[in-house]
């Protein structure tokens, strides 16, 4: 599996500012001055994949389940961009996720 290390000078392509959050993977590896700037701006590293954006406790349940689909569908295109083909520039893989939904989406009409 190929890893990807974020070095000080790559901090702000995983990191957009005003994110306090940074969501760490496997593949990932952190070098002590990346982690000296996550530090200093308040960041915190998280372990483990993004967690699902979750609805209004007001949507019907069945855009709940809508939601849940499409959030786990997106973790899984994350995944295989990462592992099976080394995507891992956060702009690229946000590019890509929203073709796939953007053609899931237009094929339902």
């Amino acid at each position: 599996m190929k890893k990807t290390l974020i070095g000080s000078s790559r901090v702000d392509e995983f990191v957009k500012e005003g994110e306090k959050v940074l969501y760490m993977d496997s593949t990932m590896i952190l070098t002590p001055g990346a982690k000296d700037i996550l530090r200093n701006r308040g960041v915190v590293i998280e372990y483990g994949p993004r967690p699902a954006v979750s609805c209004p406790a007001e949507v019907e349940e069945t855009q709940e389940v809508q939601v849940e689909s499409m959030n786990s569908l997106v973790e899984t295109v994350v995944g295989l961009l990462r592992n099976e083909f080394g995507v891992n520039d956060p702009e690229t893989i946000r590019e890509i996720s929203l073709k796939v939904l953007n053609i899931i989406n237009s094929n339902k009409e």
